[in-house]
């Protein structure tokens, strides 16, 4: 799971990849370049009119499973109430485990 935060602002994404985190990276960074939205963090520096930031940091490293789903929850948790969060659909209510934590 990785965490790209604005290098402008303090809006920042979460997310998490099988592939390298590099690659995920660029894939933002393509999305940003080549006008595609399917990047909420590309869609960010584009209508912001930001810098692009490549910098990514590495939250958890762990194989797709439930318990990566419940680390990206509570890391996007921690986040919902503020303004910097730039994930789209956010459902924290999917997990009752999480529910019970929180």
């Amino acid at each position: 799971m990785y965490q790209l935060t604005c290098s402008d602002c303090p809006k920042t994404y979460i997310g998490q990849s099988g592939r390298s985190y590099s690659k995920r990276v660029k894939e933002h960074q393509a999305s940003f370049v080549n006008g595609k939205t399917d990047s909420h963090y590309a869609n960010h520096i584009r209508e912001s009119g930001h810098n692009f930031n490549n910098n990514y940091k590495i939250l958890h490293s762990e194989n797709k499973s439930n318990k990566l789903n419940l680390l990206e929850s509570l890391e996007v948790n921690k986040l919902k109430n503020t303004d910097h969060l730039l994930n789209g659909q956010v459902d924290l209510n999917k997990s009752p485990l999480l529910n019970l934590i929180l």
